[in-house]
């Protein structure tokens, strides 16, 4: 209904933001394939007006998809796209998600060193806008991939990170990840 609305007032960029509008539902829903085909028809609208801040983030969603459907090339073509995008307008923030998302990647198919460089690439970002959410959320990011390197010194020390500043942000679900992930740690360790 809104969709007929939109094309029927020519308005491509309200178009397009309902067409992403129902990617979110369907991927809420479990439906990853109709989510891709909306995100699709999305970046077709956007990319009429050349908005590049909005395109690079329908392809980090795009990208996002492909990596919850374990399509770790597409999820790749995609991320860079988002990122190619974002170098052109200096978008700080995306960088830090994308560089994030690409450690996830790598982390999934178990090359760590890349996944360790990207997480390390999303946290100076991160740093850089003043998002201590995302910052200790980096950490854990970064903790995890030292445990299963069995690097659990560094483990710790990243674990330890996200936990000072999710106390000092009275985080309470996101610290019971934490705990966990140091949980993990010490069994590992035997501590």
């Amino acid at each position: 209904e809104n969709i007929q609305l939109k094309k029927e007032l020519n308005d491509r960029h309200g178009l397009a933001v309902v067409y992403v509008n129902v990617s979110n539902i369907y991927s809420s829903q479990g439906d990853p394939l109709s989510a891709l085909e909306f995100l699709q028809n999305a970046l077709t609208e956007f990319e009429k007006g050349n908005d590049k801040l909005i395109i690079g983030r329908v392809y980090n969603n795009i990208g996002l998809v492909y990596l919850n459907l374990h399509d770790y090339n597409k999820a790749m073509e995609y991320f860079q796209k988002c990122l190619n995008r974002n170098l052109e307008i200096k978008n700080i923030p995306t960088f830090a998600n994308v560089y994030n998302n690409i450690g996830i990647v790598y982390k999934e198919q178990k090359q760590f060193d890349l996944a360790l460089e990207n997480y390390l690439k999303s946290l100076h970002y991160y740093e850089l806008a003043g998002d201590k959410r995302k910052v200790a959320n980096i950490y854990g990011n970064l903790g995890a991939t030292y445990d299963m390197l069995k690097e659990y010194e560094k483990a710790k020390e990243m674990l330890y990170k996200a936990e000072k500043i999710r106390l000092e942000m009275n985080e309470t679900n996101a610290l019971s990840l934490t705990y966990n992930a140091l949980g993990n740690v010490f069994f590992n360790t035997g501590d």
